[in-house]
């Protein structure tokens, strides 16, 4: 995933790639799960592809290896419709006696969950087809079957193609969660959203001018935190700064 990591800036230390001393890990009641990450081990904490991060959305501390999976937490953690979702989860048995551990779980606004595994290029057959699958399919979706489970495949390559995205979303996760920390965290949003119940849309250095009263720094943090949330939206996400459009998203007046 070396196009991934190189798309991410530096600056920010919002995911850490090697700390080890992360905070104990909690829920709040908005974002309960039935399942519990599985402890990383000693050794898989020496790695050098450890990630942890503060979730804004589970609100408590992710630890992830390697830049696949960390990849696929930030789609989820920018996800609107994604409620809650849990790395590590749980254990597949296949009828060969392989055991395989699901990347994640995942539950949306309507109820739905699946299972997810992360696909490396070097796990996946008939890459440059459309009839690309990993190398273990039909006995994971036997085994997920016989578990009354719902399984999803993300591929390496799919996570490629979405690296200027997923460069947006590492660089807004340090502003959503120095909004969560806000003292005027609700009067800002409640102002930020009262601008765009009269414009559809807004540059976010408009909203920056509106909103002068405030720190341009706490303006803009508000502003990603509504987008995280998915009261907002930015409508070219692969593109960030200071002319990045802001809109309303469909279903928010």
């Amino acid at each position: 995933m070396q196009n991934l990591s190189n798309a991410a800036p530096k600056r920010e230390a919002a995911i850490d790639p090697h700390c080890s001393n992360a905070p104990p890990t909690g829920t709040s009641p908005g974002t309960i799960a039935p399942f519990s990450p599985r402890a990383l081990t000693r050794p898989e904490r020496r790695r050098g592809d450890l990630y942890i991060y503060r979730s804004p959305k589970m609100v408590r501390t992710v630890e992830l290896i390697g830049c696949l999976n960390t990849a696929l937490a930030l789609t989820f953690e920018f996800d609107p419709n994604i409620t809650a979702y849990v790395e590590r989860p749980r254990i597949l048995a296949l009828a060969s006696g392989t055991k395989m551990e699901f990347a994640f779980w995942t539950r949306e606004q309507k109820g739905r969950e699946r299972f997810w595994l992360s696909v490396a290029a070097s796990d996946t057959l008939h890459t440059s087809t459309p009839r690309r699958e990993h190398r273990h399919t039909r006995d994971v979706i036997e085994a997920a079957q016989a578990a009354h489970i719902a399984v999803e495949f993300c591929f390496e390559d799919n996570l490629r193609r979405q690296s200027a995205i997923l460069s947006t979303w590492y660089r807004l996760l340090p502003y959503v969660q120095s909004a969560r920390i806000l003292p005027h965290r609700e009067s800002l949003r409640h102002q930020v959203l009262t601008m765009f119940h009269i414009v559809a849309q807004a540059m976010v250095e408009q909203i920056e001018l509106q909103l002068q009263a405030f720190r341009a720094a706490d303006v803009r943090a508000v502003i990603f935190d509504l987008v995280h949330s998915g009261e907002l939206m930015m409508t070219d996400p692969t593109r960030l700064g200071r002319f990045s459009v802001i809109a309303r998203r469909d279903g928010h007046a």
